[in-house]
């Protein structure tokens, strides 16, 4: 079996963090004219943030916590990729902040739209306003010998798709990526061979997650079960073709909707014996009554009912 060969693992952030934003897109995204003020706007109130933080202790969600487990076992450094920061290690100090490209929450895409742009004109214009025009393209280049392993979803994929296009030959062949089949679909077609063949089998092995996460647990898999990372490029797809080969598609069960009264009257009924804990609660809910409930759904009704058991015990 080969030696790894040094490895950088760049994860995509995430909209759960540990700490309240000090910096909000609200502000920046309706008044400007061009993306590029956009950019220099919010990276002006960036730099006026009264705090900070180290960044793999600002993220929060499975994902996160994935990619580090993952990082660990390459022995490897971990950098984040950012629709607020750019790209950053996850040993910066970084300030608290929302910004996403995502569909909701603090989202950069209705001001996007408005200028009939996409995500990657934004990541484009937040890293010449932040000096680095092409940060993953830079850390390539200061790391020549390194393997690059890229763990995140295609809506992060998709904003850096021409970034990616920039690379030389010879530094594309030492990308991995592990993203969800969607992403392959609309790939470049340069990209295709590059990304591990990972696909819904995944849930049948002990990596099982959600849709969020499947990016990192793939990587996870790929290391821990496979130790693919010593491998060359074509073989390590051969191993990852095999091993899902082996494992069939797991039937999901049906879930039930159900209205917000009914969920609350669920969770008062199984409150005490998961002692509140929201992520308990949201397993006996899907999985073991079968009840549809999408996860920022579920945490306002469960902050509704911890206020309401709070209020019991006065």
């Amino acid at each position: 079996m080969k030696t790894a060969k040094q490895a950088i693992i760049i994860t995509n952030c995430t909209g759960r963090k540990l700490y309240s934003a000090d910096v909000t897109l609200t502000k920046y995204s309706s008044h400007y004219r061009t993306v590029d003020d956009i950019a220099q706007a919010w990276r002006t109130a960036l730099s006026a943030a009264p705090s900070h933080h180290i960044a793999r202790q600002l993220y929060a969600g499975r994902a996160f916590r994935e990619a580090e487990v993952a990082a660990a076992g390459l022995d490897g450094q971990l950098y984040v990729l950012s629709a607020g920061l750019g790209l950053v290690s996850a040993d910066d100090t970084v300030p608290a902040y929302d910004l996403t490209v995502g569909a909701s929450g603090a989202t950069v895409l209705p001001a996007l739209k408005r200028l009939g742009l996409s995500p990657k004109h934004w990541w484009s214009a937040l890293n010449r306003s932040l000096g680095k025009p092409l940060p993953i393209a830079s850390l390539l280049d200061s790391h020549p010998q390194a393997i690059v392993y890229l763990a995140m979803p295609s809506t992060y994929l998709a904003m850096i798709d021409d970034e990616l296009l920039t690379l030389a030959p010879r530094d594309r062949t030492r990308l991995r990526i592990f993203s969800s089949p969607a992403w392959l679909r609309q790939a470049p077609s340069d990209f295709t061979r590059l990304v591990l063949p990972y696909d819904e089998r995944l849930e049948s092995t002990p990596f099982a997650g959600t849709r969020n996460d499947f990016p990192q647990r793939a990587l996870r898999h790929f290391v821990e079960s496979l130790q693919a990372h010593t491998l060359r490029l074509d073989e390590a797809r051969v191993a990852v073709n095999a091993a899902m080969s082996k494992q069939v598609v797991r039937t999901l069960p049906e879930r039930q909707k159900r209205s917000d009264d009914e969920i609350q009257a669920l969770l008062r009924l199984h409150w005490q014996a998961n002692e509140g804990s929201s992520s308990r609660l949201l397993r006996v809910l899907r999985d073991d009554l079968l009840v549809k409930c999408e996860q920022s759904r579920f945490k306002g009704l469960w902050r509704s009912m911890r206020d309401e058991m709070k209020s019991n015990r006065l």
